[in-house]
């Protein structure tokens, strides 16, 4: 890399080195088969536990314009794209589960080298689904919102847009708060629930499992949360369910009313029903690719097994040294998990893909990257309003999946940008906002579902607030400051 690029910071996560390798791969070629054009510039840095994912404004450009070609071209591309993202999702899902059936024990290791690629190959051709549903939605609302603000003025645009991207039908993490609310009531009503949360714990435990090494939720995670539901009423959580349920029905019907209403063109119609199937798509993709590293867990138990490694560690490795590994029956030389559990980089210059890990991968970000440091006296952010509300106050609470026990009702919600395991939290918040995403993002989705206001893509929420600051949320300015 030697020229400078100008990055722009497009998200912040914890992923694996086995997942950002895929991931970043999966830009190129796959990428290029659906598209036409693969990703020229795409980096990824990992300081610690924390992975973030950068893109250059040429590469963002080039992949909207090949997007917008192929729309102009073929009218039906979009649904095509949203298709090809359902058989995507579900046959990694399909593959993962198949691939770690059997017993592994009488497999040799060249056996499990083949198995191991299947899923490869097909993590690979799942990476476009994650960049083109995004590229299609800012697309189609760009053009929504257009025809919006002429048929209601431009103080209006945004309600309305709002009420057209309501979710059409609920992600599994929010059919999972329903079902564990109406377990809690089941113990209010003084019935043996086990067997119901046995049940529970299989149909939901993958929701947890974001990466590859990560744990699925366990009985007794369950159970914490059912204690947390104990302190309702019975008639607060027959409400909780209540509502959750009636919300959708009620979403539905106003997505009507304000279609009737409108008196849209039926071609501008069909692209808001996509759009609300593409809404559903952001938080389906990552549910899926959560189902599919749960599934896979048997055949990397089996693999790290053989290395003599953890699951942890056998993440920190590349595709290519796990293969090896099996093959070799030790972990190869080159590999040093200190190092890379401090830094590593993965990037693609003009669609050549390159990686470093420990002190040539800390040169790299640092070349590439010019990190501004936000001054002390920073006391407001301003974002994209993702769900409205009046305005509101309270004590700023920084979450995480790992601290998210701690978070308070009535609180404002402050977070990087949220993920299924934080809804739990999302529930009980005044407010939220987010440092990343847009109008179709996981914490815009929740929110407007359970109804509270949110901002979200501030870029710098998590660095201007801390702990117990007392702050105003007014999601008609789209901004939150310190009072």
């Amino acid at each position: 890399m030697k020229r400078k690029i100008i990055w722009k910071h497009l998200m912040s996560r914890r992923w694996t080195i086995l997942r950002t390798e895929l991931f970043t791969k999966g830009y190129v070629e796959p990428l290029k088969n659906y598209i036409g054009i693969p990703n020229r510039e795409l980096l990824v840095t990992k300081e610690l536990e924390t992975s973030s994912l950068y893109n250059s404004l040429d590469s963002m450009n080039e992949i909207s314009l090949a997007l917008l070609n192929k729309l102009k071209n073929d009218k039906d591309f979009g649904l095509r794209i949203y298709k090809d993202c359902i058989k995507s999702c579900e046959y990694l899902v399909q593959v993962s589960k198949d691939v770690s059936q059997g017993n592994f024990k009488s497999l040799s290791s060249q056996t499990l080298v083949k198995i191991f690629d299947i899923y490869v190959d097909t993590a690979l051709n799942f990476t476009p689904f994650l960049a083109l549903p995004p590229n299609y939605e800012m697309y189609i609302i760009d053009e929504i919102n257009q025809s919006l603000v002429e048929k209601v003025g431009d103080s209006k645009s945004e309600e309305y847009l709002q009420k057209l991207m309501s979710l059409k039908e609920y992600p599994f993490q929010m059919l999972e708060q329903i079902d564990l609310a109406n377990i809690a009531l089941r113990i209010k009503l003084k019935t043996d629930i086990n067997k119901a949360l046995i049940v529970h714990k299989r149909k939901y435990q993958w929701l947890s499992c974001y990466n590859f090494d990560e744990v699925e939720f366990s009985l007794e995670d369950f159970k914490k949360r059912l204690e947390i539901l104990q302190e309702l009423s019975f008639s607060e959580l027959s409400n909780k369910v209540n509502c959750m349920i009636e919300k959708l029905n009620s979403d539905k019907n106003e997505f009507q009313r304000v279609i009737n209403k409108l008196g849209l063109s039926n071609g501008l119609i069909n692209k808001i029903k996509l759009l609300r199937e593409f809404v559903f798509l952001r938080t389906y993709r990552i549910e899926m690719n959560s189902q599919s590293n749960f599934y896979l867990k048997p055949l990397l138990r089996e693999i790290s097994e053989r290395g003599n490694i953890s699951v942890r560690q056998l993440a920190m490795m590349l595709s290519d040294e796990i293969k090896t590994m099996l093959l070799e029956g030790k972990v190869p030389n080159s590999v040093n998990f200190k190092d890379r559990e401090k830094y590593a980089v993965f990037w693609l210059h003009n669609a050549k893909y390159h990686y470093a890990f420990g002190s040539k991968a800390k040169k790299v970000i640092s070349k590439q990257i010019v990190d501004v440091k936000k001054g002390n006296q920073a006391l407001f952010v301003k974002g994209t309003t993702a769900s409205l509300g009046k305005i509101i106050t309270g004590n700023v609470r920084l979450v995480n999946k790992h601290n998210m026990s701690e978070f308070k009702k009535g609180e404002i919600l402050v977070t990087t940008m949220t993920s299924p395991e934080l809804v739990p939290a999302m529930h009980k918040a005044a407010g939220i906002v987010t440092d990343e995403g847009g109008v179709t993002c996981h914490a815009a989705i929740v929110s407007r579902e359970f109804n509270i206001p949110c901002i979200v893509g501030t870029g710098n929420a998590t660095k201007v607030f801390k702990d117990g600051d007392f702050i105003e949320v007014n999601t008609e300015f789209a901004t939150a400051k310190i009072i």
